[in-house]
């Protein structure tokens, strides 16, 4: 039973790789914001729709930079972050008494943290966006992909088969790499 675990596993594995090749791809010589941000389990729409198509900006050190790889996307378009030189800002207030900072739930190398400490500050998960009161100024969003907005009065919904699909395969990457490894461990323990 064990090794029929592993095999599925196994399988699992495979196929949740051979999706991030094929998706996860490098940007006019550059990395995109998703191929190096992690977020929590079930928080992977969360964040794509905070970042509102940020998620596949290149990462870039420079103006200088972010102007080629927008020149060499020509009439295909592309978006550029710029890592390193500026500060983020605080959270601010929370919209409701259970909202949790998003920010709080994404890892990643120094420089993609850094860029999504700027592009989150002011975003929290809330439960519901119902509950969030009249003078919040941040930005509100649920597990499920929903966002309020209350400075630009704009209310939108991510779509859930977006940019969010990379992080949640590698999630469940993850996932299986530690199902793979107890299967195994199980299998010599028979």
């Amino acid at each position: 039973a064990a090794y029929a675990g592993g095999l599925a596993a196994g399988g699992e594995l495979a196929a949740a790789n051979q999706f991030l090749r094929a998706h996860t791809a490098v940007r006019a010589g550059s990395t995109a914001l998703a191929d190096e941000l992690e977020v929590d389990p079930g928080l992977e729409l969360a964040l794509a729709a905070a970042l509102d198509g940020r998620l596949g900006a290149a990462i870039v050190t420079d103006l200088g930079s972010a102007g080629e790889l927008l020149d060499r996307a020509g009439a295909d378009g592309a978006r550029a972050l710029i890592s390193g030189g500026a500060e983020a800002r605080g959270h601010g207030a929370p919209p409701t008494a259970d909202a949790r900072p998003l920010l709080d739930h994404v890892r990643g190398p120094a420089a993609a943290v850094e860029l999504a400490s700027i592009l989150l500050a002011g975003a929290w998960v809330v439960p519901d966006i119902g509950d969030v009161a009249d003078d919040f100024a941040g930005v509100a969003v649920t597990a499920a992909g929903r966002v309020w907005s209350p400075s630009t009065r704009e209310l939108r919904q991510a779509a859930a088969v977006g940019e969010e699909r990379v992080l949640a395969e590698r999630n469940r990457r993850d996932q299986l790499v530690r199902d793979s490894e107890s299967a195994a461990q199980g299998e010599l323990e028979a």
